[in-house]
């Protein structure tokens, strides 16, 4: 059941630069089967992406704690072919913030199919929306040196690049959320 207090903006119909109509809405706790299904269906090169791992399914314990959220720290967006068609998640964006209300790690995750075709930067978006929203001051997410259409989302998100305190191979992103920034929530 889709919970209300959500802000209103996350919830809504989308049209991809292919022409494609998507729906977004927060994540829900019985979307849990739809995100472990997205999990097993995705390219082992984009779940080593996601996860720098190989990663071929999300245990009841990972996809329930990716799904039932504290929306007063955390949030996923999820996108789905249509409000009607809810069957399939084509991708899907986290915030965590920290403790301290300064930061938030975001992770995303969009179906080896419809890599490509802007839904990563529409979750994106949302995602940064949601952390100005939370005014939180740093969005942050570690990234795979090889995984290059990640890296060039982040450019055109305005972030920028250093080392991660994961090791060699991985990039940290970071976007400073100063409120003077120009909103990226249009699309």
């Amino acid at each position: 059941m889709f919970m209300s207090n959500y802000p209103p903006y996350l919830t809504k119909n989308l049209v991809l630069p292919s022409g494609a109509q998507i729906f977004v809405r927060p994540i829900q706790p019985e979307d849990e089967p739809l995100l472990q299904s997205l999990i097993r269906n995705l390219d082992p090169r984009d779940a080593r992406f996601r996860f720098f791992a190989p990663v071929h399914e999300l245990t009841h314990a990972a996809a329930e704690g990716l799904t039932r959220l504290d929306d007063t720290h955390e949030m996923a967006i999820a996108a789905f072919a249509s409000v009607k068609l809810q069957q399939e998640m084509l991708g899907v964006a986290w915030i965590f913030a920290n403790p301290d209300n300064y930061s938030a790690e975001f992770a995303i995750c969009v179906q080896s199919a419809h890599r490509g075709e802007g839904l990563g930067i529409l979750l994106m978006k949302d995602i940064i929306q949601l952390a100005r929203q939370w005014g939180l001051t740093v969005l942050w997410g570690d990234v795979m040196n090889d995984n290059r259409r990640m890296l060039d989302m982040c450019a055109e998100l305005g972030m920028t690049r250093s080392a991660s305190p994961l090791g060699a191979g991985i990039v940290r992103v970071t976007l400073n959320l100063d409120l003077n920034y120009p909103s990226c929530a249009a699309g």
